[in-house]
């Protein structure tokens, strides 16, 4: 099926999704370092000096000496072949915008939270998280060993579009998510 042209694979429908429970996996999905553009990667640079303060001290050492993005590029076939997009640079395992203070969470998004930023700082993948679009195709991310996407300990968890909206509705416009979900009801009555 498709909505505003994208199609909406299976997942996006039939998974259960606990919300995030950052200290039961430990920022899991954080551990590679997402792919970033070049728009993000121009704003985050010109706010370091403002992030440096929220993020762990062994981040900002590292990001003061090498960057916060790996200098190789990384490509896909469905991201802007004109566009060089790099992996987020992470420390001790994890990316260097994560800061594990009691809220825990994307040091990017706290940031843009408190100064009403519109333009999202975190790069797709993270915002998006557990969703990706494919070129057109909407699908969930098929992480093992991440709790949130872990069917066994998800069999009570709401759908992933009712536990998902905000993300959703990025993708697809408000009337796309309402859209899906009388899809999705229709799905759960048959």
């Amino acid at each position: 099926m498709r909505i505003n042209g994208i199609i909406i694979g299976k997942g996006v429908l039939e998974k259960k999704f606990s919300p995030c429970n950052l200290r039961a996996c430990r920022h899991a999905c954080c551990r590679y370092g997402a792919v970033i553009g070049p728009a993000r990667i121009k704003k985050i640079n010109r706010l370091l000096p403002k992030l440096f303060p929220l993020m762990r001290p062994e981040a900002v050492t590292t990001v003061m000496k090498k960057g916060f993005h790996l200098a190789t590029v990384f490509t896909r076939s469905d991201m802007n072949p004109n566009h060089d997009h790099h992996y987020m640079r992470t420390v001790k395992g994890r990316c260097v915008f994560l800061n594990y203070d009691d809220d825990g969470g994307c040091v990017l998004q706290k940031y843009s939270a408190v100064n009403n930023i519109k333009f999202k700082l975190k790069p797709v993948g993270c915002w998006a998280f557990p969703f990706d679009l494919i070129g057109n195709r909407l699908v969930v991310y098929k992480w093992k060993n991440l709790p949130c996407l872990d069917d066994s300990r998800n069999k009570k968890a709401p759908p992933i579009y009712k536990t998902c909206k905000n993300e959703l509705i990025d993708f697809l416009g408000s009337d796309g998510y309402n859209e899906l979900i009388k899809i999705g009801n229709n799905v759960k009555r048959r």
